[in-house]
């Protein structure tokens, strides 16, 4: 099973099945019959006596997660996604119970080259986040094909938190503060950078990259909080836009339609309000993804670089305030681990000796199957790892997993090194009570 990064998914177009309703219908510039659907009528409540409210969010795969309820149902895990135009419902066994108001069924499109699903739209919808109230959204309910990365979250949400709160996501601590529109006042020192939206309320910045040589090109990009990797680019789409030298045919991810291919590379440097990210991997997506030339863009901004600044999304005044973090001059990956990785010869080790790493590290959990050590992301997929030095292990040639141990010989961490994704240092939770604590290292691996 080979671990992919996840490339943004999201509503692209509705195309109408059926409807009923007082909707609106037009004509895209590319002639496909698109279902323009009204702005929602969202009424905003903030809890007694509040105009900010702190919401924890959980980090996957660089994806956003936060916890929220639908129609007073159990809280359940959102990615959020400033990318995508509506707010997505995956999981069809809690629709049953949500009592929703359908007015419709549509075809939608994805992110890739697969065919297009259905969707069955519910309005005057209620979320809750942490005590705010957001009342009269709307609601696509769309089972997610076997093997979609997002059909492992409840769903993902854009539209309807940002067109209504001021968004601060602080990285650092992993938390995101919800404030009031209207009574928001930044007075801060970071970067302002003004936002124009598409007709499906996608946000659009400006910056620069220079992708070999000097020459800084300008760029139109995607404020995309719902896509993992760090930056992608629509070749083509400006004349100094071309693959850098060393690029490589790759399967760039998988989208909600299916897999998206291209090519993978990096460039030189990347410019955001007057900060540089260097030597970036940049995805050089094909005509597959089916996004090029959308809102005249030239490319795609994901969590990987977004991760790097606390970040201000205000769509109320049309602007993002960027703030850089002390993950601002962390290297993305290394270039040649996949190289590496690949190349090493695989050891043998003990089942025994395997027990030192079995547990739960974060959102990750370590294991022993079939006499080899399996690695686990929690309600997610998992994969055999390869054993290739001492606490050493291969994640297929997408990363290498490294045990740390104390002075003890007790592994109490582990350190991931992703090919093209930042590293993830875990510390491992203790054993629940009655289960035995890892021993030190045995001489079972050689």
């Amino acid at each position: 099973m080979r671990t992919r990064n996840i490339l943004s998914w999201r509503v692209l177009a509705f195309v109408v099945l059926a409807l009923i309703g007082p909707n609106v219908y037009a004509q895209s510039a590319q002639g496909e019959r698109r279902m323009m659907m009204p702005p929602e009528k969202i009424a905003l409540r903030f809890p007694a006596g509040k105009n900010v409210v702190e919401v924890p969010f959980e980090v996957d795969r660089d994806l956003m997660l936060i916890r929220l309820s639908l129609n007073d149902s159990r809280p359940l895990r959102f990615v959020l996604d400033t990318g995508s135009q509506g707010t997505i419902l995956n999981n069809p066994s809690v629709a049953d119970s949500l009592h929703l108001n359908f007015v419709g069924t549509v075809q939608v499109r994805g992110t890739g080259s697969g065919p297009m699903g259905s969707a069955s739209i519910a309005e005057g919808v209620s979320f809750d986040i942490a005590g705010i109230a957001l009342k009269g959204a709307r609601l696509a309910v769309q089972p997610l094909r076997a093997g979609s990365p997002f059909s492992e979250y409840d769903g993902v949400i854009g539209r309807s938190v940002f067109d209504n709160l001021v968004a601060e996501v602080d990285w650092e601590k992993q938390l995101i503060r919800f404030y009031d529109p209207a009574r928001y006042v930044y007075t801060g020192t970071g970067a302002i950078l003004p936002l124009t939206f598409d007709e499906g309320g996608r946000p659009y910045t400006t910056a620069r990259v220079v992708v070999a040589g000097g020459e800084a090109v300008p760029v139109k990009v995607v404020v995309d909080t719902g896509a993992s990797h760090a930056l992608a680019l629509d070749i083509g789409s400006h004349p100094g836009l071309r693959l850098p030298e060393g690029a490589t045919p790759a399967v760039l991810g998988i989208g909600g339609n299916g897999e998206v291919r291209g090519h993978r590379g990096r460039v030189k440097s990347f410019q955001l309000g007057g900060y540089t990210l260097k030597d970036v991997p940049t995805s050089f997506p094909d005509a597959s993804a089916g996004t090029a030339g959308i809102g005249g863009r030239q490319g795609n901004l994901g969590d990987a670089a977004l991760r790097r600044f606390k970040i201000i999304y205000d769509y109320s005044r049309k602007r993002m305030i960027v703030e850089p973090n002390r993950f601002l001059n962390e290297p993305f990956g290394s270039p040649n681990l996949q190289s590496t990785i690949a190349s090493l010869p695989t050891i043998t080790t003990s089942t025994g000796a395997l027990q030192d790493y079995v547990g739960r590290y974060g959102n990750k959990e370590i294991s022993v199957r079939d006499g080899g050590l399996y690695y686990q992301r929690i309600g997610g997929r998992g994969a055999a790892l390869r054993a290739i030095a001492q606490d050493k292990f291969a994640l297929n040639t997408d990363a290498q997993i490294t045990f740390v141990r104390d002075t003890k010989g007790i592994v109490t961490e582990m350190l991931i090194e992703w090919v093209e994704r930042d590293k993830e240092r875990l510390k491992r939770e203790s054993p629940a009570a009655g289960q035995s604590q890892s021993q030190p290292a045995q001489p079972g691996m050689k």
